[in-house]
């Protein structure tokens, strides 16, 4: 499963944001 770099950031973003 190969994610784009879009998708990574939008997966990063949302880890953090549901870490806050």
């Amino acid at each position: 499963m190969q994610l784009s770099i879009h998708q990574k950031k939008r997966i990063k973003h949302a880890v953090i944001f549901a870490a806050l």
